[in-house]
């Protein structure tokens, strides 16, 4: 009997956005993968390919993005692949002087981003860090599991977006520096949980712009929106169960208790689960969106995916052998059925 691994190549024409050779990576054993490490595909890969890299219990090493690519997983969570995420034991960086690189659909201790014109789409990751000039990056759909952050003048248009942020416990801030009101935060949940002791903002934290947040707190102590000085605040959502939270500006939504039903346990905690529906279902929270909608990840008419699946790659559901007995030299009927998330 042979095993195969399935790593998705059929139908991928019509996923790779624009990048050209697809290289595949597993590190799974008796795989049919190209490569079994992601720095060696990488390597071998030229400006505009893609790196698919399949979902495994065993982690990946930590990874240096060099050129322009595609990397992209199989999903940040167990549930999102039958063989496992795609989990690297260490970190992501973006080298400096790369520009528009795609990460998606990984698990990673970190990524540290230098260049331009870089998306990271439903990902989970500890944290995430700027080094150098840094312009046009968009951070779409991930799980931050202990964000502590900063920005400088030369790092310009960034832009988190419908991104479940769980703050760094203690040790440090959450967010701290500015960039000239080009950092911009939009439908995110920013959660800090029980016990910690590290701050939202530093002293040095200025000019970031946050819109249509759910600021999520039990430390109240630690949610300081005064310390970001001339941050514009427009539309945001505050609440803590142990208190009353600082006020912000330009919101009717100060220590408004979000609507949605987690699960069916009525857990309170925002904490991350893919378990969990975080969408509004009422009031203010469900309507009250810039332009409309709902405030917190499901808004702006995004489809926040828990468990990280990358966007529009297909992947099998089941796979049906019609011809169980076969002749010798005769032929083998094998029938696949696929989806995707779009």
């Amino acid at each position: 009997m042979k095993t195969f691994t399935c790593l998705l190549l059929f139908a991928i024409v019509s996923f790779s956005e624009g990048y050209a050779t697809i290289r595949t990576v597993d590190n799974n054993p008796n795989h049919n993968a190209q490569y079994n490490t992601i720095n060696a595909a990488i390597n071998a890969s030229t400006t505009g390919d893609t790196v698919l890299v399949q979902g495994s219990a065993t982690s990946y090493s930590s990874v240096t993005v060099n050129r322009r690519i595609a990397l992209i997983g199989t999903g940040h969570h167990n549930n999102a692949n039958a063989t496992g995420r795609v989990a690297i034991n260490g970190g992501i960086s973006i080298s400096t002087g790369v520009n528009g690189v795609l990460i998606e659909g990984i698990y990673s201790n970190g990524i540290t981003i230098s260049g331009s014109q870089h998306t990271v789409r439903n990902c989970n990751s500890g944290s995430i860090g700027f080094s150098g000039t840094v312009n046009d990056v968009l951070i779409i759909g991930c799980v931050f599991r202990g964000m502590s952050t900063s920005f400088s003048n030369n790092q310009t248009n960034i832009e988190f977006r419908n991104n479940h942020i769980t703050l760094i416990t203690s040790g440090q801030v959450g967010m701290s520096g500015g960039a000239s009101e080009s950092v911009f935060f939009k439908n995110n949940l920013i959660y800090h949980a029980t016990g910690g002791t590290a701050s939202l903002f530093s002293i040095t934290s200025n000019s970031l712009i946050f819109l249509d947040n759910v600021f999520f707190f039990y430390p109240l102590i630690t949610f300081n929106p005064w310390a970001c000085i001339n941050c514009i605040w427009q539309n945001n959502l505050t609440y803590s169960p142990n208190g009353q939270m600082a006020e912000l500006p330009n919101t009717d939504m100060n220590n408004l208790p979000p609507t949605w039903q987690l699960n069916e346990q009525g857990q309170v905690s925002p904490v991350f689960s893919v378990d969990f529906n975080y969408n509004m279902l009422e009031g203010l929270p469900a309507t009250s969106g810039f332009g409309g909608g709902q405030i917190g990840i499901f808004g702006g008419g995004y489809l926040f995916r828990l468990n990280g699946r990358p966007q529009g790659l297909p992947r099998v559901t089941s796979t049906v052998i019609t011809t169980p007995i076969v002749a010798p030299g005769g032929t083998v009927n094998v029938q696949f059925s696929a989806e995707s998330d779009n």
